[in-house]
């Protein structure tokens, strides 16, 4: 029986529920096995990033290398240090380009060995839904044919489905001393 039966879906409805649970799961499961998918956009992505970028940090490090500094963040805070506001202003944009090509670089490199399970989280962090979105509008849903892909799939939904009947469960439970009046004023 539902954990849902009673609570959601009103008692004697046990098909329509049991139909829910299964609905539920099969959209859940969907959902969680475009984690590879996406992840691969989100790397492609983020090979695309790197490869425009890397001319600007290329021509940055010349110009660095050129004038006597010893890198370009030291070239970079000697803009600064310019009474001149357009020297300044592109001095803070370039120190900015050069900090999303290093978060580039390393969000490369974690995305590359990490299993499903740190991909699920790393695509879920709410600090990264910004690329997310520019990822996703070229994105094309897929099935996974890999059988560990299918296995951790499987496996997150079912550990998600829990976390989304648990407050009914405990619902029930906390309700089983209570008076029928009680239960009445509660289930509302």
């Amino acid at each position: 029986m539902s954990p849902l039966v009673g609570v959601i879906i009103p008692c004697g409805a046990g098909m329509f529920s049991s139909f829910f649970d299964k609905l539920l799961f099969v959209l859940i499961f969907l959902l969680v096995a475009q984690v590879p998918s996406i992840s691969d956009q989100y790397l492609g992505y983020l090979q695309e990033y790197k490869k425009t970028s890397i001319q600007n940090i290329d021509q940055l490090k010349v110009n660095a290398d050129m004038h006597g500094y010893k890198d370009v963040s030291s070239m970079l805070y000697d803009w600064l240090t310019y009474d001149i506001p357009a020297v300044i202003d592109d001095a803070e944009g370039k120190f900015k380009l050069l900090q999303q090509y290093e978060q580039v670089i390393a969000d490369k490199a974690y995305l590359q060995q990490a299993n499903y399970f740190e991909q699920l989280l790393f695509i879920a962090n709410p600090l990264k839904w910004g690329v997310l979105k520019n990822v996703l509008k070229d994105y094309h849903p897929s099935i996974p044919v890999n059988v560990g892909v299918i296995s951790f799939a499987i496996l997150a939904t079912l550990l998600l489905q829990v976390l989304l009947y648990l407050p009914f469960w405990l619902g029930k439970g906390i309700g089983q001393g209570m008076s029928t009046k009680e239960k009445l004023l509660f289930s509302r």
